[in-house]
């Protein structure tokens, strides 16, 4: 390893904390798979399962203030998202990262500093889903 300053060291990061990245799971891009994918049952077991772990991250009330604070922003320090959240930076870190492996935020490291971006095609497509017509048995 070259050594560097500190400040000039990147390292990868899905969080706003200091952690290091998340485990990667290929959850946020089965969701990409969901649409325009043919409903029939035997895809419907795997469609249910991703569209409910989905619907598990969204269900808690932290996590949904915060995608609304980065909603309305488009893009957002960590920094600034902790103060209009109203909660801990350990918190604020946990649910990012939540958000992240699920694909509903990105983050972006400059530097020192992270920023959390909304990624809107995400939740259209997680709307577009649960409201299939053929997803439970309906036309």
């Amino acid at each position: 390893m070259v050594d560097r300053p500190r400040s000039a060291r990147r390292r990868p990061s899905g969080r706003c904390g200091r952690h290091g990245p998340p485990r990667v799971l290929p959850r946020h891009q089965r969701l990409r798979n969901l649409i325009g994918e043919d409903l029939s049952p035997s895809h419907t077991h795997s469609n249910i399962e991703v569209l409910s772990d989905v619907a598990r991250v969204l269900a808690d009330p932290v996590r949904l203030q915060l995608l609304a604070i980065i909603g309305a922003a488009r893009e957002i320090s960590c920094t600034q998202l902790v103060a209009q959240a109203d909660v801990t930076a350990s918190t604020v870190s946990y649910h990012i990262k939540m958000l992240t492996e699920e694909g509903l935020v990105s983050i972006i490291v400059d530097g020192r500093r992270r920023y959390v971006r909304y990624e809107p095609h995400h939740v259209r497509q997680f709307a577009r889903s649960i409201t299939a017509p053929g997803l439970f048995g309906g036309n």
